[in-house]
């Protein structure tokens, strides 16, 4: 007789059955979410980055490079000057922390904690243990100027300098 009204009692909707069942179902979906964010761990959480080469203008055009105000792309935080028959590119990354630093007549200040660069990169003041990165400038196959920010040098090195034609 007990046993047919312990049956009884599991089939029928009481409140104790009632919150059984709401603890039990918040249980398990508590668990599949857990379960799914330990899931979201193994996927890396990247985004896209700007490309490491881009092109600042034809070859044939290097020659009307100004030696007195740069070309600037912001996007990728670099400047080209023309030095007499040579272009560098100089990549306007503090070597401190990594701010954008800012192009004044005396060469590049960093906004951020101050350091202070020569017009060729070199640093003079502040916290920044090194100079700025001269990047490398190639000719493409199309005949466009690239810039490379995979190839660095400190400031004044040759490697960096692009001879015009």
């Amino acid at each position: 007789m007990v046993d047919a009204s312990l049956r009884r009692e599991k089939l029928e909707l009481t409140r104790r059955n009632f919150l059984s069942l709401i603890g039990w179902s918040v249980l398990q979906v508590s668990g599949v979410a857990f379960g799914l964010m330990g899931l979201r761990y193994f996927w890396a959480n990247t985004s896209a980055a700007p490309p490491t080469k881009f092109t600042i203008g034809r070859a044939a055009d290097a020659a009307n490079f100004s030696e007195t105000v740069p070309y600037v792309d912001v996007a990728q935080r670099t400047a080209v000057w023309r030095r007499g028959n040579t272009l560098i590119a100089i990549w306007l990354k503090c070597q401190h922390l990594g701010c954008t630093v800012k192009i004044v007549p005396t060469g590049y200040n960093c906004p951020c904690h101050g350091s202070k660069y020569d017009q060729n990169g070199n640093v003079y003041a502040g916290p920044a243990p090194r100079g700025l990165r001269w990047l490398g400038i190639a000719v493409t196959p199309a005949g466009n100027l690239q810039v490379d920010k995979g190839e660095q040098y400190a400031p004044l090195t040759p490697a960096a300098y692009y001879h015009i034609t």
